[in-house]
């Protein structure tokens, strides 16, 4: 049978998600009682369900980045690669587990340690009120949830692999290019996001115009980067082997990252240096407007450029 790298983790997320939308739904009309008010129409009820569930996709986004690298490595480690009746089931049934340990998890983790992470940030003089404290304890909320679905998930996988029908046929050259491509643009996404969320959706209003907004608006851009990413570094893993390395496409993704938002920071630094040099009288909204994307442009292909070759630099031959 065709081994398939990506599809089983791919049916796991969508999954994840459905599950986690009709638990979403259950638990609202039948478990909360404050949620549907008597004087409460259909349509204002199914407004408030449409607007809970974008709610959930949006925060489960990064924790399906972790769920899809997880479960491509967990799934490959153990040869289930293939696609058929048996296989897919065993998937839901891993993704109800999934997401009843989740939804338990975060019941406790809320009602149980928030507040201790609150007050040992308090203990440290840290006041939580201030923006940074707050970028911390919700790095330490993600690092958290990350953990628990990575173990999560690998323990699921593990519980259910004598039910799943395995294909013990070893990884090609190029499946391998594939499988280690697919992953290091996983986990920069997963970088990204995490930045993302840390810096732009912690405490935003979530109005239902403002959340399909957000999800469009970042659904567009992933989409355009990875397909851009894909091309861009399709021909750059020539010397990884049949084994797949996970900790050198940790490692590889988080460096590049970390040097892409360095040079983020140097181009802006550069642009706003050239900005405050320029003569007033030739500052419109036109040239601003050019000026920002010049900015972009430039931002972009430098971008492109630092992340191919370092790319090349860990996975191509030499």
């Amino acid at each position: 049978m065709k081994t398939t790298l990506f599809k089983l983790p791919l049916l796991l997320v969508v999954f994840y998600w459905l599950l986690y939308s009709v638990f979403t739904v259950i638990y609202l009309t039948g478990f909360d009682n404050d949620f549907i008010l008597s004087d409460s129409t259909t349509y204002q009820i199914g407004l408030k369900i449409v607007k809970q569930v974008l709610i959930n996709f949006l925060i489960q986004i990064p924790n399906s980045i972790i769920l899809f690298i997880i479960s491509t490595i967990t799934f490959n480690q153990y040869s289930i690669t293939i696609i058929n009746q048996k296989n897919i089931i065993n998937t839901f049934l891993i993704a109800i587990f999934i997401v009843l340990s989740d939804m338990v998890f975060r019941w406790s983790f809320y009602s149980y340690s928030y507040d201790w992470i609150v007050s040992k940030l308090r203990f440290l003089n840290i006041n939580y009120y201030y923006n940074f404290s707050q970028d911390i304890f919700h790095l330490i909320e993600y690092l958290i949830i990350y953990f628990f679905i990575t173990l999560c998930t690998y323990l699921s996988i593990r519980l259910f692999k004598k039910n799943y029908i395995c294909n013990e046929i070893i990884l090609t050259q190029t499946e391998s290019q594939k499988l280690h491509m697919g992953l290091f643009i996983c986990f920069y996404n997963c970088y990204f996001i995490t930045m993302s969320y840390l810096l732009l959706f912690n405490d935003m209003y979530y109005g239902l115009s403002n959340l399909i907004f957000s999800i469009v608006l970042l659904a567009i851009f992933l989409s355009i980067v990875n397909l851009v990413g894909y091309f861009l570094l399709r021909k750059c893993f020539k010397a990884v082997t049949e084994i797949l390395v996970i900790k050198k496409v940790i490692f590889s993704s988080l460096i590049t990252f970390i040097l892409n938002c360095l040079l983020l920071v140097l181009i802006l630094y550069i642009y706003n240096y050239i900005y405050s040099l320029l003569p007033f009288d030739i500052i419109s909204s036109t040239f601003e407007l050019f000026y920002l994307w010049m900015f972009l442009i430039t931002l972009l292909i430098s971008s492109c450029l630092l992340v191919r070759k370092m790319t090349k630099l860990f996975f191509d031959k030499h």
